[in-house]
């Protein structure tokens, strides 16, 4: 019936009314249903009841002449309200904080309210005779006065509310994540999917700006983010998966999450920030990567590992001739990924770590180690440790050689130079370049973890 006015001439009139409609979801239905339930059990009962003090005819005709403008005052004061807030979240936080007022409950459901009282007051104009009005007009107008009272005041209120959970890095982290269990559980991950965003980008915007604090609330947000999705994702794994126009991804959480936190580390060692900064960053990576491998989230994980093995190589280390800024933070977090994936995972989730481990010790070592004052990487005792015996040396040697890690590791491996010997005419090579330093350092990895030492360069 719907669809056969469509195919009217004027129907795109209805298509224009209907789509703002359609797509209320059946929570904002319900709240519609419930607010207009309600006033209308109190005009029926003052109709019933016909006090005395129910407004007269002269009152009524000027509630229908005044509400009416009234409504749209509010209409105007709730979307400035809106613009101005909005301004000053993506100015200080995110350009998609836009996005999550929109889908705030409070927002909605102020905007909703005031929908619903301009229409009842249109409604009024309309039914209030010349003269001779009755008492159930009586009681609509009254019932109108009162509900259009409580709205003002509800628009009143939500400005600075808003203003304190959009403004405060703290808050606006909690703001982000606001009801995402709920989308996780009933196939919104779209909904979720650029909340991730938004604290990607506030986290982004800390680092430029060197702003601690608001660094450590977006970690902490993306954290919640993560703890929820797993904890929804043990008795819902469809919360893993996410359509995309193209694609449908399994683990959609670390193809979102990982590249903002491997950005904002590169920015950070590059920018010079305060190194408890630049650590917190690599240490987040690490925590997600680790609270992935004990929920069984592989695809999660090895994108962890991944960004870490990304920070650990970013070309923002040399930030002049001669004057390099060692990120070496993320390499004790691929030991630590490495740990986590035999443990908690399989084989080759042990491998993949402890290969780009290796990976980015041979880097750091070509490429900082002549600027070193120890032969030795700092970070190098502390794997050792962690890996002990029981590490996946020979599947790390396997995975060196397969053709994912050649093709995904090409342009670093090709930057890591050979080594030699400068004291010797002509100099003598002492060490290989490419993919032979990564077997190298995985051997004396492997010799140090069984009691040795690692070769003096």
């Amino acid at each position: 019936m719907i669809q056969s006015l469509f195919e009217y001439p004027w129907g795109w009139l209805f298509s224009r009314v209907l789509s703002p409609i359609r797509s209320f979801n059946i929570g904002m239905w319900a709240y519609i249903a419930g607010f207009v339930t309600k006033w209308a059990v109190l005009w029926l009962l003052l109709a019933l009841a016909n006090p005395s003090w129910l407004p007269g005819d002269t009152a009524v005709t000027t509630a229908a002449q005044v509400l009416p403008a009234l409504m749209v005052s509010v209409f105007v004061f709730i979307f400035g309200s809106l613009f101005v807030v909005t301004q000053q979240a993506t100015t200080i936080h995110s350009n998609r904080a836009s996005l999550l007022l929109i889908y705030d409950l409070s927002v909605q459901q102020i905007v909703v309210r005031a929908l619903v009282m301009a229409i009842a007051t249109l409604v009024l104009a309309v039914i209030v005779p010349d003269q001779g009005v009755s008492q159930w007009v009586s009681a609509f107008t009254l019932v109108l006065i009162v509900a259009t009272a409580f709205t003002l005041i509800g628009a009143a209120v939500l400005l600075p509310i808003l203003m304190s959970q959009t403004t405060a890095p703290g808050n606006f982290a909690v703001f982000a994540l606001d009801r995402v269990g709920e989308y996780l559980t009933t196939n919104g991950t779209g909904l979720v999917v650029f909340r991730v965003g938004a604290l990607g980008e506030m986290l982004k915007r800390g680092v430029r700006s060197g702003d601690s604090l608001q660094i450590r609330e977006a970690l902490r947000g993306l954290r919640g983010l993560h703890e929820i999705y797993v904890e929804v994702a043990r008795g819902y794994p469809e919360a893993r998966v996410h359509d995309y126009e193209d694609r449908t991804a399994k683990g959609w959480l670390g193809d979102e999450l990982v590249p903002f936190l491997v950005s904002a580390g590169q920015d950070a060692i590059g920018l010079d920030i305060a190194n408890e900064d630049c650590n917190a960053i690599a240490a987040s990576l690490n925590d997600f990567g680790q609270r992935s491998a004990k929920a069984g989230h592989t695809m999660e994980f090895v994108r962890a590992v991944d960004g870490l093995c990304q920070m650990a190589t970013c070309t923002q280390q040399a930030q002049a001739p001669g004057l390099f800024n060692q990120y070496a933070e993320p390499i004790f977090g691929l030991a630590s990924l490495a740990k986590a994936g035999a443990d908690e995972l399989d084989e080759e989730s042990g491998a993949i770590p402890l290969a780009n481990w290796a990976l980015a010790i041979a880097y750091a070592m070509r490429h900082f180690g002549g600027y070193m004052v120890s032969s030795v990487h700092p970070h190098w005792e502390r794997s050792i440790e962690l890996f002990g015996r029981e590490a996946r040396f020979e599947a790390a040697h396997s995975f060196v050689d397969s053709e994912l890690f050649q093709r995904k590791w090409g342009n670093q491996l090709m930057g890591i130079p050979p080594e030699f010997d400068s004291s010797t005419h002509p100099p003598r090579q002492i060490g290989s370049g490419g993919t032979l330093a990564v077997h190298e350092f995985l051997d004396q990895a492997r010799t140090a973890a069984y009691g040795g030492s690692p070769e003096k360069r």
